[in-house]
Formats: C-alpha cells, sequence, structure tokens
C-alpha cells in the first residue's frame, strides 16, 4: 500500500524535474541575497545621512524654540487639512 502512494518518487524524468527545481530555487536564493544586500546598503547610506542632517541641524541650531521634528509634522497636518478643504470640482465625477 505505501508503494502506491511513492511510486511517483521512481518515476522517470522525476529526478530531472527535481534538479531542475533545485538549480531554480539555487537561483531564487541568490537573486533575494543580491536585492537584500542592495536593500541593507540603501538603508544604511539613508540612515547615515539622516544622521548626518540631525548632527549639522544641532550644529546649526535649528532645534531651537519653534522648529524640529514636531514642528515638522504640524506643517505637515496643517498642509493636508488645507488640501482637503479644497474643492475639486471634476476630480471625483461619476462617484
Amino acid at each position: 500500500m505505501l508503494k502506491r502512494f511513492f511510486t511517483w518518487l521512481t518515476q522517470a524524468g522525476h529526478n530531472e524535474r527535481i534538479r531542475a527545481l533545485e538549480k531554480r530555487l539555487e537561483e531564487i536564493e541568490y537573486e533575494w541575497n543580491d536585492w537584500y544586500q542592495k536593500f541593507r546598503t540603501l538603508h544604511a547610506r539613508l540612515a547615515k545621512q539622516s544622521s548626518r542632517e540631525a548632527e549639522r541641524d544641532a550644529a546649526n541650531g535649528d532645534h531651537a524654540e519653534g522648529a524640529g521634528p514636531d514642528r515638522d509634522r504640524a506643517d505637515e497636518a496643517a498642509g493636508v487639512r488645507a488640501l482637503n478643504q479644497v474643492k475639486f470640482p471634476h476630480s471625483r465625477r461619476g462617484f
């Protein structure tokens, strides 16, 4: 009975298919590792740039009263609210 379940393993051509699938899996793993490394490099560059900008802003004294990330978020929120209040007459035609 068990022999009937595993006959597909011994049929002709399956070894070649298994090798082809293993080879393709190795190619996909290589591609994935390559893209992941590119992502890590990009992330590191962006983090370094961000830290340099923060250091430069701190050195220039831009974080004195009224400036900084909280102020930037408030400005962005005000801009979004202003855009939401603008009426675009034909932007949602048919809805």
